[in-house]
């Protein structure tokens, strides 16, 4: 019975043996994924700062370029603002124009007035001229 137990140990043994060998690579498979993974985590961690400084590259450059449009948003306002002045005092100069020829036109009818008013005057005139020049003609000679 002690050969038996022997030899029931000494297979126990090897068994053991084998598992601890079996667990021995496959600790040292681990170690070398580990190791493949750690140096993988650490370029993909490089690869990730690398991104987040192009992004902030990118951010910083939609900063300027929104403070840019912003700026020009601001002058085409101002533009605009100016524009309407420009217009609204081009109204009114428009309707003081208009106004004028108004006055213009009334000042044409008064003078179209006048100058008939100047022709009758003158036919007027004419008439009396012609009555006293009959008159002076009836008159003797003196």
């Amino acid at each position: 019975m002690a050969d038996i137990s022997l030899d029931y140990i000494g297979h126990q043994i090897r068994t053991l043996q084998s598992q601890v060998n079996d667990l021995q690579r496959e600790a040292d498979h681990t170690r070398l994924v580990n190791s493949v993974l750690h140096k993988e985590m650490k370029t993909l961690h490089a690869e990730l700062e690398a991104q987040r400084a192009r992004l902030d590259l990118v951010d910083e450059r939609l900063d300027r370029i929104e403070t840019r449009v912003e700026q020009i948003s601001s002058r085409v306002q101002r533009i605009d603002d100016r524009l309407q002045q420009i217009d609204g005092r081009f109204q009114q100069l428009d309707d003081r124009v208009q106004r004028i020829d108004g006055r213009f036109q009334q000042l044409d009818g008064r003078l179209q007035q006048m100058e008939g008013g100047f022709d009758r005057l003158a036919g007027h005139l004419d008439g009396m001229g012609a009555t006293l020049q009959q008159v002076l003609l009836r008159l003797p000679a003196g």
